[in-house]
C-alpha cells in the first residue's frame, strides 16, 4: 500500500473510531460519573483498590480471601483489575469514574471498529455498520459499557482474535487470545476454541499441529505463568489462588474438556 493511501487508511480508521466513541459515550450517558455495581462492586474493584494502596503488591492480594470469604481477592491477574488499580492510584475522587468510564468507551468503540470489519466482508459497508448498530441497541450489550467490568474487554479481545484467525494473521490471532486470557480467566475458551477451529481446517496434519502450537504458545504462557504464582500459595484454603483456579477449571467444564 503506498503512502498516500495508507495515511488515508488511518486517518478513516481514526475517524471511525471518534466517531464510534461518541456513540458509545451517548449510548451510555447515564454511566458516566456512575460508581462500580453489581460484580464490579465485589468482583473486581475490591482487589483494585487493594492494590492501589499496597503499591500493586500482588502477594499481599492472594493471601487474602476471596469474596465468598469476604475478601478481594477475584481476578487477581487480570490487567482490567491493575489499569483499574492504576487509574485508582493515579486519580482520587469521582474523577477516577470518569477516566475509567472514558477507557471502557474507548474498548466498545474499538469493539464496534473489529465487528465492522470482520461483517464487512461478507455484508458489505451497510451491513456492518448494521450489525454494530444492533449490537449496540441490544440491552445486555449496552449495559456492558457502563459496567467497568471485564466481559466488554474480553468481547474486544475475543473479537480480534477472531478477525485475525479468519484473516489468517495468525501471529496477531496469537496476540489477541493472549489478551483474552490475560482479561479474565474464562478467557481460555477464545484459544482453545479457535485450536477446535485450526485442528479441522483441510490441510495436512503436521502443517496443521504445527500451525496450532505457534499460535497457541502465547495464550499458553500466559496461562501457564498465572497458575505458577497461584500453585506455591495455599490453594486449599479460603484465599489465595483458590478462586483463579475454580474458574479456570469451570471455563473448561463449560467447554466440555472436564468431566
Amino acid at each position: 500500500m503506498s503512502e498516500p493511501r495508507a495515511a488515508a487508511s488511518a486517518v478513516h480508521r481514526a475517524a471511525l473510531f471518534l466517531g464510534l466513541w461518541l456513540v458509545v459515550a451517548a449510548l451510555a450517558h447515564p454511566s458516566w460519573d456512575q460508581p462500580p455495581v453489581w460484580d464490579t462492586t465485589m468482583g473486581l474493584f475490591p482487589a483494585a483498590q487493594v492494590l492501589a494502596e499496597n503499591g500493586f503488591d500482588l502477594g499481599d492480594l492472594l493471601a487474602r480471601p476471596s469474596w465468598e470469604g469476604g475478601g478481594p481477592n477475584l481476578h487477581p491477574f487480570s490487567i482490567v483489575t491493575w489499569g483499574t488499580a492504576l487509574v485508582l492510584r493515579l486519580v482520587d475522587g469521582p474523577a477516577a469514574f470518569a477516566w475509567l468510564h472514558a477507557i471502557q468507551y474507548a474498548i466498545g468503540a474499538g469493539l464496534g471498529v473489529l465487528l465492522f470489519r470482520l461483517a464487512r466482508p461478507a455484508l458489505g459497508a451497510g451491513g456492518a455498520g448494521a450489525v454494530v448498530g444492533l449490537l449496540w441497541l441490544f440491552p445486555l450489550a449496552r449495559v456492558q459499557l457502563g459496567y467497568l467490568y471485564t466481559e466488554l474487554p474480553l468481547a474486544f479481545a475475543t473479537t480480534g482474535a477472531v478477525l485475525a484467525f479468519v484473516e489468517r494473521r495468525m501471529r496477531a490471532a496469537a496476540l489477541w487470545a493472549g489478551l483474552a486470557c490475560a482479561i479474565k480467566e474464562t478467557g481460555v475458551v477464545v484459544p482453545v476454541a479457535l485450536g477446535v477451529a485450526a485442528a479441522l481446517e483441510r490441510a495436512p496434519a503436521a502443517r496443521r499441529a504445527g500451525r496450532m502450537a505457534a499460535w497457541l504458545a502465547i495464550p499458553a504462557v500466559v496461562v501457564a505463568l498465572q497458575v505458577a504464582v497461584v500453585l506455591p500459595s495455599r490453594v486449599g484454603e479460603s484465599g489465595s489462588g483458590r478462586p483463579y483456579l475454580d474458574q479456570i477449571a469451570d471455563a473448561f467444564l463449560k467447554l466440555g474438556l472436564l468431566p
